[in-house]
């Protein structure tokens, strides 16, 4: 179950950075570029990095793992596709690119919080519910931080940036 919500994260985490990108600058290869390394980097962390930390901190021993390091080739393919679907999304309706955004990064965090649980659950933290109080704080951070800085925070940084290069080399 990780790998099957890790890579869906990855999707709506790709098509949440274009859309968001896109509603602020229309520089299509900067907008590639941050829709790519923004969910392949914030993904890692979320669904991998932090829930280990935070299995480890409760004295789990947890086996650890990364997708993007030890298989990229299953992982890029989700990366794509997401990307694709964010240019896509982003050029259906531009009047209702914010509606596309609030909902994707809210499908974008479900599906993070359960990669991140699944996670802990199938790399050794297997009686986390004595622990659910803290599984929760985990999660939270896990998912709220690296999710809102790759759906929200990044692609407008860079957006924005990326718009003030264009005025000023006109």
């Amino acid at each position: 179950l990780f790998h099957s919500f890790h890579f869906m994260h990855i999707v709506f985490a790709a098509t949440g950075t274009m859309i968001t990108f896109c509603r602020y600058s229309k520089n299509i290869p900067l907008a590639l570029v941050v829709s790519i390394v923004t969910p392949a980097i914030f993904c890692m962390f979320s669904d991998t990095i932090l829930p280990y930390i935070g299995g480890r901190m409760l004295g789990i021993p947890m086996r650890f793992h990364i997708c993007l390091l030890t298989k990229p080739l299953r992982v890029l393919p989700f990366l794509i596709v997401g990307v694709i679907n964010g240019l896509v999304m982003s050029r259906h309706h531009n009047n209702k690119q914010g509606m596309y955004s609030i909902s994707s990064h809210a499908v974008h965090i479900f599906i993070s919080s359960l990669a991140s649980v699944f996670y802990l659950v199938s790399h050794g933290f297997t009686n986390w519910h004595a622990h659910i109080g803290n599984v929760f704080v985990f999660i939270i951070i896990a998912v709220v931080v690296p999710c809102t800085l790759s759906d929200v925070v990044v692609p407008m940084v860079f957006a924005r940036a990326g718009k003030d290069n264009e005025k000023h080399s006109t």
